[in-house]
């Protein structure tokens, strides 16, 4: 993880992947593409639903606020 505002730490990522061993790097890779697969905008929206449809419009709380 990397701030991407933080200039210094960027470029030191940067170097520390460039001198990464080739291994290493294909390791890294895999492993966000299978992160990047799994957690795209189609998991995010469909656990947004799912929670929205969990949500109760007659309970104790949602009744204060009509």
């Amino acid at each position: 993880m990397v701030n991407p505002y933080d200039i210094n730490q960027m470029a030191e990522m940067i170097r520390r992947a460039s001198e990464m061993p080739a291994e290493e790097r294909h390791a890294r890779m895999q492993r966000m593409r299978r992160v990047v697969r799994e957690h795209n905008v189609y998991r995010w929206a469909a656990e947004l639903i799912s929670e929205l449809a969990e949500i109760r419009l007659d309970s104790p709380e949602m009744a204060e606020t009509r």
